[in-house]
């Protein structure tokens, strides 16, 4: 028997999103050093990213995962990643199986946040096949004003000028 699986017509765009990411992940990697390497991704999940007061919530599909061994939900240099797997709800032969159309395997999601946001600002929740990640407090810092001291009659300085040593202390060091 042979296995039909339904697509929409908007899933070849998903292939071009991929090829996007990956062209800028390739020109943001060569102007500021090299990106993450990317895992293979079998599927992507849907996702709704909205704002409640100052913090950020991000929601995803992910019916059917085991949310404790399946799912990481990690926070590095300005990126929220969301990665897991789905595995088949049971085992069928290939021959039993009419139509596929729940996908399985790896994904991987990953959303930029302020580089202020530290681990401790994000939460996570499941439940019902919903992941919701609040991100708190995600609002700019107030930009800060410092007054440099203009020096009158003298070059600005070359190098971070040191102290000279003293000289006890470099009598002490010489007596080991």
């Amino acid at each position: 028997m042979a296995i039909i699986t339904r697509r929409s017509g908007w899933e070849s765009f998903g292939g071009l999103n991929r090829e996007l990411d990956a062209a800028f992940d390739t020109l943001v990697g060569r102007a500021f050093g090299a990106a993450a390497p990317r895992r293979a991704v079998n599927f992507t999940p849907a996702a709704d990213v909205s704002r409640d007061g100052d913090d950020v919530l991000i929601t995803l599909e992910l019916p059917g995962v085991d949310i404790d061994s399946d799912v990481a939900v990690e926070v590095s240099e300005g990126r929220l990643s969301i990665s897991g797997s789905r595995r088949e709800a049971r085992e069928t032969k290939k021959d039993d199986r009419i139509a596929k159309e729940i996908r399985t395997g790896a994904f991987r999601r990953e959303f930029t946040i302020p580089e202020h946001v530290t681990p401790d600002q994000v939460e996570a929740s499941y439940d019902r096949g919903l992941l919701e990640v609040r991100v708190g407090r995600v609002v700019r810092p107030e930009p800060t004003t410092t007054r440099v001291t203009v020096r009158q009659g003298a070059p600005a300085p070359t190098a971070v000028e040191q102290p000279a040593e003293q000289d006890g202390a470099a009598a002490e060091s010489s007596d080991d």
